[in-house]
């Protein structure tokens, strides 16, 4: 595996090449920050409308589950999170 990381749009933290999830209550639902780091041949990226997911496309997440090809879902242990899509 490369060693590489990757900063969170939140917390501006650099974090190891690997998903990272921060839990907040807000709303009475969890919100998810992730912060992913890839790269893929077409070099995709997904982003929320939050702009709270960064993800490559074919990213597989410490929990086994892959970023979909269509670009409009990253999966956690925890929640669907529904992306905006790529314009």
């Amino acid at each position: 595996m490369n060693i590489c990381t990757c900063t969170c749009k939140t917390d501006k933290h650099t974090h190891p090449c690997n998903i990272h999830v921060k839990r907040q209550l807000q709303f009475l639902r969890w919100v998810f920050t992730v912060c992913l780091h890839g790269v893929t041949a077409d070099k995709s990226k997904v982003t929320t409308e939050s702009h709270d997911v960064t993800a490559d496309i074919g990213d597989v997440t410490e929990d086994s589950r892959v970023v979909t090809a269509d670009g409009r879902y990253v999966t956690t242990d925890f929640h669907d999170v529904t992306a905006g899509g790529l314009s």
